[in-house]
């Protein structure tokens, strides 16, 4: 059966959306900020000799053009190591469970690494990972990103804080992807949310060029491992 060229060529349009939907996110860190894209910590640092160490769970939805699709389920874990009292080295690893037609059951993966400093102690801080995306059919030469990211951090309480947060996915070998934009809004609370959190999260990663978009609802346990002085 022959099928008409205009049906191919919208399935061809859709599929390069998805695809660069997808990219953006596997490559994130990353997210990165992703899922990737997802955050899941505040504009605290850990300390020097400290270590913080945050798994997450982030459900991920995408959509264009009124669809819209579940993308995947990212299980992640980040580790921060206070490097001085104003930078951190923080580290990221997301296993990516791709969803839809013909991606059910593939995994993915993605990693990051980068420096936090604080601006404004324990108010404000400039997060900078460069991650990139590998397996699962993810083409890793062509997945770098830098994710520069500004964090915030409105404490209410001991117990409760608001955290949002905002970020640029830039292509470092990539030339014919956008760039893309994400912005977070996540909250921590706890005894004391200093040392440990329960760090829920929503979020939207947007091609300001394309009406493509991705968002995430996030879950995440953030603990504080304080080292010797």
């Amino acid at each position: 059966m022959n099928v008409p060229r205009w049906i191919l060529h919208d399935a061809e349009k859709a599929a390069a959306r998805a695809a660069a939907v997808l990219a953006g996110v596997l490559a994130c860190g990353l997210s990165g900020c992703v899922a990737p894209f997802a955050e899941m910590q505040s504009a605290r640092l850990a300390g020097p000799g400290n270590v913080e160490i945050t798994p997450g769970y982030s459900y991920v939805k995408a959509g264009s053009e009124g669809q819209s699709w579940k993308a995947q389920d990212d299980f992640s874990l980040q580790v921060a190591t206070g490097v001085t009292d104003r930078v951190d080295l923080r580290a990221r690893y997301e296993m990516i469970r791709l969803s839809g037609e013909g991606w059910d059951h593939r995994y993915a993966n993605a990693v990051a690494l980068g420096p936090k400093v604080a601006l404004d102690p324990d108010r404000v801080a400039f997060y900078a990972p460069v991650g990139f995306g590998f397996g699962g059919g993810v083409s890793t030469s062509n997945s770098w990103m830098f994710h520069p990211t500004l964090l915030f951090t409105l404490p209410v309480s001991p117990q409760f804080e608001v955290n949002p947060s905002a970020k640029a996915q830039i292509w470092l070998n990539n030339h014919g992807a956008d760039n893309l934009l994400a912005f977070n809004l996540g909250f921590g609370f706890g005894k004391d949310v200093r040392q440990w959190a329960v760090r829920p999260e929503f979020g939207v990663l947007v091609d300001p060029k394309d009406h493509g978009h991705a968002w995430h609802f996030s879950i995440g346990v953030s603990g504080l491992i304080q080292g010797h002085h």
